[in-house]
């Protein structure tokens, strides 16, 4: 691990110390951004508040065109529909938001045509305070029978009549490179909607238990997890039906937090690490999470940071950003940074420059400190089910 260790160490004390010096050998090839970066643009928005402004009142062709121009990403991610629920697109299937004026999507086709910038389409696919809240069908339940707030049952009739006709009607309109859902694996938990326990009951045999200690309750977790990749397998299945070329990713799955092996159909994987403490989240995910080089591995980087107990977020400073993009590089990750929209769709002008900054001009030039560094494999200690007896349900 000597050899990682040292190039991680160099290169973050690179980005704080050199900030600024001048870097020899800088080139205009941009190959190395195209195989390294992306762009998120995030806009999560009130439920019930703010519904008088447009979400996309501020966002034209021509400024996103310029951004795209300006950091020259590998793809750019952008908004379908957020935690809130309210969709980014004119469709049936979810409602758009009530001051929308255009699609959304639509003005990022075209500047990602015009610029050749693949376009991820971003789904909150299982966090929906809408739905959750008017359809409690859709949503998990705890055990005593109440509704998880703001979480939906990938079990439920929910995937089959509203996520999956919204995702088609996306492929067949915009026909994006990619597909990044997130509120999903990190989201879920054991749920005790009719449906799941229905299926878990067809499946094992077994009653869902209640309680967390009874002795069916491990096996209850496994079905937990194994129902969402089977989930996963069904979504695959729709999307490639539209689009067998679509890029799937999903937030936190096949990750460190997530140890399976990806299965075939997972493009990418990724994380976006807590804001708090987003460089040694980072480090720790690139590290050891990027055990299956055939799928590369996205480390979403925040534009800002949010302190734990702080009462707002505030950006962060393109020295903060070089620090978490070097280390996560030098590990053998891929970044994905992401900017917020403001609530009228307007970039601003100051998250892009330390993009850039952070990006373009300081990791660029010293590619050459990423490429070479390899890693040695780690030992890992296993735990026997006597001194961790849910071990196994991971």
């Amino acid at each position: 691990m000597i050899r990682r260790v040292a190039t991680v160490v160099a290169v973050t004390w690179l980005a704080a110390s050199v900030w600024g010096a001048s870097a020899q050998g800088a080139s205009d090839d941009d190959t190395f951004l195209a195989s390294i970066l992306q762009i998120e643009f995030d806009q999560h928005l009130g439920e019930d508040t703010g519904l008088e402004v447009d979400p996309a009142r501020e966002l034209t062709v021509d400024r996103c065109e310029a951004v795209l121009r300006e950091l020259r990403p590998g793809a750019v991610s952008v908004f379908a529909v957020g935690h809130e629920g309210w969709a980014r697109i004119f469709n049936t299937t979810l409602p758009p938001h009530p001051a929308l004026s255009k699609d959304t999507l639509a003005v990022w086709r075209e500047a990602c045509s015009r610029t050749g910038t693949p376009m991820y389409v971003y789904i909150s696919s299982l966090i929906n305070y809408k739905l959750n809240r008017e359809h409690p069908e859709y949503a998990r339940q705890f055990s005593n029978g109440g509704v998880a707030p703001q979480r939906l049952d990938h079990n439920s009739d929910y995937v089959d009549k509203v996520l999956i006709p919204f995702i088609e009607t996306i492929l067949q309109r915009y026909h994006p490179e990619g597909l990044w859902l997130d509120g999903d694996f990190w989201s879920i938990f054991p749920s005790w909607n009719p449906a799941s326990v229905r299926l878990f009951k067809q499946q094992t045999g077994l009653d869902a238990p209640r309680d967390f200690g009874h002795k069916n309750f491990p096996a209850f977790w496994r079905f937990t997890l194994d129902s969402h990749a089977e989930y996963l397998g069904r979504l695959t299945n729709a999307i490639r039906a539209r689009d067998p070329n679509c890029v799937f990713a999903v937030n936190g799955a096949f990750t460190l937090r997530h140890p399976r092996v990806p299965p075939a159909y997972i493009g990418r994987t990724s994380l976006d690490p807590p804001t708090f403490f987003g460089l040694s989240a980072g480090c720790l995910e690139a590290r050891y999470g990027n055990a299956h080089p055939a799928t590369p591995l996205d480390i979403v980087i925040s534009g800002f940071v949010e302190p734990e107990g702080a009462p707002y977020p505030y950006p962060k400073t393109a020295v903060q950003l070089a620090q978490e993009a070097a280390t996560v590089l030098a590990n053998g990750g891929h970044l994905k940074v992401y900017v917020n929209l403001s609530a009228d769709g307007r970039i601003d002008a100051g998250d892009v420059r330390r993009v850039r900054e952070a990006i373009r001009e300081f990791c660029r030039p010293r590619q050459e400190c990423f490429g070479p560094s390899a890693s040695v494999p780690d030992i890992a200690i296993l735990h026997t089910r006597a001194l961790r007896p849910h071990a196994s349900i991971g």
